[in-house]
């Protein structure tokens, strides 16, 4: 569960992603409160920001001049996407219970897997889903937007690792609670929706 909920908030992203996640928030929303959420019985989804202001680097501006990019900010959207029609959208991510991600973003997807291997091991599956490039440059784009993408997941990674160091350190007694904030009602949700299940509730 502790994957599952590392990828169900965004407030992370001013610690963890400090310098590679800065299209992700801006000066009105800093922490990454989610834009919109909807909780469904089993699944749910959350909006993110997309910093219209952000500015990228020139390498990350020549990919996004051919394909949307990761690290754009708000770039308009599909049908379907951005359910609240926020004007500083940048993806949507949509959680199916009990392991499975469909993240939404402008011309392109990512879909993520947790697969419990034990107590404390996860194997975490990611694949990109784009429209076939029509050149060379699109190409360019989307294998940019793949690398990018990919940085910015392993800090994900490593601060997963550190915190399940953490929670199974003898460092204290083990805990039953944990205190969310508001900005985490998305693992709130999935946190009951599991217990729920694994009680027979559901």
């Amino acid at each position: 569960m502790l994957a599952v909920s590392a990828f169900n908030e965004v407030y992370h992203v001013a610690f963890v992603h400090s310098e590679s996640g800065n299209s992700f928030r801006d000066k009105d929303n800093m922490f990454g409160r989610p834009l919109w959420t909807k909780l469904d019985k089993r699944h749910h989804t959350l909006s993110i920001l997309g910093n219209p202001d952000f500015e990228m680097t020139p390498v990350e501006a020549i990919a996004a001049s051919h394909t949307p990019q990761v690290s754009q900010g708000g770039v308009g959207y599909g049908r379907g996407a951005n359910p609240s029609g926020a004007k500083n959208w940048s993806l949507d991510i949509n959680v199916i219970f009990p392991n499975f991600f469909v993240d939404v973003a402008s011309g392109w997807y990512f879909t993520y897997n947790f697969w419990p291997l034990s107590p404390d091991r996860t194997f975490y599956e990611m694949k990109n889903y784009y429209a076939p490039p029509r050149n060379a440059s699109e190409r360019f784009s989307h294998e940019y937007s793949r690398a990018v993408l990919r940085d910015i997941l392993h800090e994900d990674l490593h601060m997963m690792e550190q915190t399940q160091t953490g929670v199974t350190s003898a460092a204290g007694a083990p805990r039953h609670d944990i205190l969310l904030s508001d900005s985490e009602v998305c693992v709130r949700h999935h946190m009951k929706v599991v217990d729920d299940h694994v009680r027979g509730k559901d």
